[in-house]
């Protein structure tokens, strides 16, 4: 995918990006986000939500919320995504609060 030009779109990067947090390939799943980012497709809840969950897996819990946070439209698999998140790395605070504030953002 990174070598050649293949057709790739808002279907093909999640799966891919979760790849990558699987085998903790995370340099190729940095890739993977910057070539999401040139082909204009960092801004797809599909693939914001793989990003929240790739980086959540990397270790890096701030740019899984920076990511969520820019979010224009927040759904329930990215909220669980994080609440996830919060909840392996020991913060179930925020882990809690996102819970509570699912309703008034109105995620059900």
């Amino acid at each position: 995918m990174l070598r050649i030009d293949a057709g790739v779109d808002s279907f093909t990067f999640p799966p891919v990006i979760r790849s990558c947090a699987s085998l903790l390939e995370f340099d190729l799943g940095r890739e993977v986000h910057s070539l999401a980012i040139k082909r204009g497709l960092s801004s797809d809840s599909y693939v914001q939500t793989a990003l929240i969950d790739f980086y959540s897996k990397a270790g890096d819990l701030s740019f899984a919320e920076r990511i969520f946070d820019s979010m224009m439209v927040k759904d329930p698999i990215a909220c669980n995504c994080l609440i996830s998140a919060y909840s392996k790395c020991g913060d179930v605070s925020k882990a809690r609060r996102l819970f509570d504030e699912m309703p008034s953002r109105g995620i059900a």
